[in-house]
């Protein structure tokens, strides 16, 4: 069970954002009104947010109508064909799988499972994406002690080598590759899928932002969807320092911004 909301994981620094902007560090509450509160991931993947912020409102007597208004998208990448016609051809995949994110597991595992299966071996980033992998009934032999590319491109041991596949969104970064090759490994990346705006958003979730007192965002794509289907700028609450320059950008210019702190956060403006 979760206490205290500088305790909920990846979510910590957005959790203690949204505290501070609706006043629980003053003792009251900075709105009189019920104020709306956005989640902007994919659609269907706002859960365990939302699980932890009622839980974190609640602890801290605030109340907040959370609603879900999907900003991006998952596609087909440039190289999915390429995987599938590997994953075909083969009884067994010697190179150890790479996988980064739950949707990139999804993603392999689908084609996995279409090529009846073969023999397969995955390192993952992290019990996330872990759990996404083994849901297929995937391998995972090795995760890293912490859930990023960076921990994951140092501690991947050298006896899973020296040949690999990275399963990889088109927009990551080559954080994971670089970092492997420069140890010496021999990365074969697969785009598999990629994220991208949702630029057709329906007339509901349009009147939903509309009515949005505060967004959260995980994404610059995120950040960007919304800023080119509504002009309305509500506060905000993100993930990660990534996001700054998207939320400062001109198209974005009326954001505020919430920066995420190991003491859970503070409000800053644009």
């Amino acid at each position: 069970m979760m206490g205290h909301p500088c305790r909920a994981g990846r979510w910590m620094p957005l959790l203690g954002i949204l505290l501070c902007i609706l006043g629980s560090r003053t003792g009251r509450p900075r709105y009189t009104a019920l104020v709306s509160v956005a989640l902007t991931r994919q659609a269907g993947e706002n859960v365990k947010l939302q699980k932890a912020l009622e839980q974190a409102l609640a602890e801290a007597q605030l109340k907040a109508q959370l609603v879900e208004v999907p900003c991006i998208e998952h596609a087909a990448g440039p190289d999915l064909q390429e995987l599938e016609a590997l994953l075909s051809s083969k009884t067994e995949v010697e190179e150890v799988v790479l996988l980064t994110s739950p949707e990139a597991a999804r993603v392999f595992g689908e084609a996995w499972r279409a090529a009846r299966s073969p023999t397969c071996r995955v390192a993952s980033v992290g019990k996330g994406t872990s759990v996404a992998a083994a849901a297929f009934g995937l391998e995972v032999i090795f995760e890293p002690s912490k859930a990023n590319a960076e921990t994951l491109a140092v501690e991947l041991p050298s006896a899973l080598g020296p040949k690999l596949w990275y399963a990889a969104s088109a927009i990551a970064p080559g954080t994971l590759q670089e970092g492997l090759e420069q140890r010496g490994f021999q990365v074969t990346r697969l785009n598999t899928y990629t994220t991208q705006p949702l630029l057709r958003p329906t007339p509901e979730a349009l009147a939903l932002m509309e009515e949005t007192s505060i967004a959260t965002f995980g994404s610059p794509s995120a950040v960007r969807a919304w800023s080119k289907v509504t002009p309305h700028r509500p506060l905000c609450a993100c993930i990660g320092r990534r996001l700054h320059p998207h939320l400062c950008s001109r198209e974005a210019r009326d954001f505020w911004l919430g920066r995420g702190h190991s003491d859970g956060g503070e409000v800053v403006g644009r």
